[in-house]
């Protein structure tokens, strides 16, 4: 449990810490480019989108199924102590498997917090669409072929 608390907790900080800045728009040969409009960089967020996704559904049951398991054990041994505390435990498993399907509306909230986010917004909407919802993506990707 604590490893994957440990492993959910660098992927989130280093989603902010080691992501770099881009030009959002500029001339090349005369010609405005937007990277959010570039088919090749929309696949490569789609990739990102359907990790995401799998991890969103993945991570909560596996906590909540592990969980259950020791709750199971614990109640199966007969032990007060032990049963408390699986239980207690799996309130916190529950929990963090919330916070874990939740993570994407979480950031898009904090990121609707920051000054000047609808300029940026408007920029990499299609970028954030192919994280949060790949099957959009894919016609966003053969809108801009």
């Amino acid at each position: 449990m604590k490893k994957i608390n440990m492993f959910l907790m660098v992927l989130f900080i280093s989603l902010f810490c080691f992501v770099s800045t881009v030009e959002a728009a500029n001339t090349v040969n005369n010609v405005k480019y937007v990277f959010c409009q570039d088919p090749n960089v929309l696949k490569a967020f789609r990739i990102l989108g359907y990790f995401v996704f799998v991890a969103k559904i993945l991570v909560p049951v596996i906590l909540i199924i592990i969980g259950i398991k020791n709750l199971a054990n614990a109640v199966l041994d007969s032990d007060d102590k032990a049963s408390k505390s699986a239980v207690i435990d799996l309130i916190k498993k529950t929990l963090t498997a919330a916070f874990v399907f939740f993570i994407p509306s979480i950031v898009n909230a904090v990121f609707s917090l920051v000054n000047n986010y609808s300029k940026t917004e408007a920029t990499f909407t299609n970028c954030g669409t192919c994280v949060t919802n790949v099957k959009s993506c894919n016609t966003l990707i053969s809108r801009y072929k």
